[in-house]
């Protein structure tokens, strides 16, 4: 007879690992006061880990800062200044919050602090979030048990020359779209959102509900 305590543990051994993570995060910052601006753009240039490249279609400073992370990996975060559109924000980035962990943002945090005495407090308040990408890391589950049904019209699958099947995507990129893929001994489930309306940086802890029961919860 097994004991209530082994049945318990045999419980445990059985779920997934779930690991939760942001693996992409663009955002805007206003910076509307002329003289911010300049000195942005006076920061940007005079630092020799940015390089500036040529000109996109939306912004006139497009360059990346390489910061080291607690692993000694390079990772790079994508910084675009002064846009064609005056309606734009100013300064825009784009990171992989999860690969970055905290020494990689606090080197951005350090970058920020040198546009303003409070850049991180004005991005904090005033940054908007314009695509956010959350992933759902599940040890122990295989992509060739799973059953998709969706309501979304756009859904294909994936598969490797030998016919094995390695990615399912749902939805429609990189407005609105949900990747099941390959990962480790296990799946990753990623949801990639352009955001709209935008949501304030200040609100990611609390997104609205909007957001939430029309999006993140595609993911469960």
């Amino acid at each position: 007879m097994t004991s209530r305590t082994g049945a318990a543990s045999k419980v445990r051994d059985s779920v997934p690992e779930i690991i939760i993570s942001i693996p992409k995060l663009r955002c805007g910052v206003p910076f509307e006061i002329a003289e911010v601006q300049k000195k942005i753009l006076s920061v940007l240039a005079e630092h020799q880990f940015y390089c500036a490249s040529t000109p996109t279609g939306f912004y006139s400073f497009a360059g990346s800062l390489t910061v080291k992370t607690e692993l000694d990996e390079l990772k790079q975060i994508s910084i675009q200044a002064s846009p064609i559109n005056p309606k734009s924000s100013f300064l825009c980035f784009e990171m992989n919050p999860s690969a970055l962990g905290r020494s990689g943002v606090l080197r951005f945090y350090d970058l920020l602090s040198e546009f303003t005495t409070d850049g991180w407090v004005d991005m904090y308040d005033q940054g908007l979030v314009k695509h956010l990408g959350i992933a759902l890391d599940i040890r122990g589950v295989s992509i060739d048990n799973i059953a998709v049904t969706s309501s979304w019209a756009r859904l294909r699958q994936f598969s490797e020359k030998d016919g094995k099947l390695e990615k399912i995507s749902i939805g429609k990129a990189p407005s609105n779209q949900l990747e099941i893929c390959r990962k480790d001994e296990g799946i990753r489930i990623e949801y990639r959102h352009r955001t709209r309306p935008l949501i304030l940086f200040r609100d990611l802890p609390r997104p609205p509900k909007s957001f939430l029961t029309g999006r993140v919860t595609q993911l469960l």
